[in-house]
C-alpha cells in the first residue's frame, strides 16, 4: 500500500503522462496525492482526471508541497514523483512497495535519447548511492513524520537532507527499475550551465532552481 505525493506548479504540459504511468502500474493498494502548488495554468484539472486528491496552495513552495502531500496520506510508505517523470516498467511500484528499507529511490533515464543526455544519467545514477535522489524518493511514513518531514531550509539539497535524517534508521536504497524524467531544464541551459549551476549549489546553498515550462 503506497501513497504517490505529486507536487506541480504549472506542470500541465507533462503532469498526465506522469499520471497514466502511475494509474497503469500493476499495484492496485494506491493512492494518488497531487498537490498544486500555486498553479495559475490547467495542472488541477488535469490532475482531478486522475484522482480526488488534488490539493491546491497558493505557495509555489516545493517543500511545503510535498510535507503538505504527506500530511493527506494515508498509507504506511510515502512516494514523491516530479511531476515531469514517468514509470519505466508497470511493476515498479509493486517492487518499491515490497523493499525493507525505510528510505530510497530509482536510477533515473532521460525522455531525450541524445547521447549527451544518456550520459548525463549515467553519471547520475552512479552517484544515487551517496542519496543523491532521481526524480523519485520513497521513505516509510513514520519515520518520515518522526524527522519531521522535510526541511524548509534545505532547499535545494531537501532529499540529501531527508536521506541524512533517515540514516540512523536504516540504509539507503536504490531500486534497478528505472523513472524517466524529462530533460527541459538541460536542454535549456544545457549541460554546462547545469554543472555550474550545482557548483554554485555546493557552494552557496542560495539559489534555487529554474522555473522551465
Amino acid at each position: 500500500m503506497v501513497s504517490i505525493i505529486i507536487p506541480a506548479h504549472n506542470e500541465e504540459n507533462y503532469i498526465e503522462k506522469t499520471l497514466q504511468s502511475v494509474s497503469e502500474q500493476t499495484l492496485k493498494e494506491k493512492e494518488i496525492i497531487v498537490v498544486c502548488n500555486g498553479c495559475t495554468d490547467n495542472t488541477p484539472k488535469i490532475a482531478k482526471k486522475y484522482t480526488s486528491k488534488v490539493f491546491e496552495l497558493k505557495t509555489p513552495d516545493l517543500v511545503e508541497a510535498r510535507n503538505y502531500g504527506a500530511s493527506k496520506a494515508q498509507y504506511s510508505q510515502l512516494i514523491f514523483l516530479d511531476a515531469d517523470t514517468q514509470f519505466q516498467k508497470n511493476s515498479t511500484l509493486q517492487t518499491i512497495s515490497e523493499t525493507k528499507s525505510p528510505i530510497g529511490t530509482c536510477k533515473g533515464s532521460p525522455d531525450n535519447k541524445k547521447v549527451s543526455f544518456q550520459l548525463f544519467w549515467f553519471l547520475k545514477n552512479r552517484l544515487l548511492k551517496k542519496g543523491r535522489v532521481s526524480g523519485i524518493t520513497f521513505c516509510n511514513k513514520d519515520i518520515f513524520n518522526k524527522v519531521s518531514g522535510y526541511d524548509p531550509n534545505s532547499q535545494p539539497f531537501e532529499n540529501l537532507d531527508l536521506v541524512k535524517k533517515f540514516k540512523e534508521h536504516g540504509n539507503f536504497l536504490v531500486v534497478n527499475d528505472k523513472v524517466i524524467t524529462s530533460t527541459r531544464r538541460l536542454e535549456a541551459l544545457g549541460l554546462f550551465s547545469m554543472l555550474i549551476f550545482w557548483v554554485k549549489k555546493l557552494i552557496k546553498n542560495d539559489h534555487q532552481y529554474p522555473v522551465i515550462r
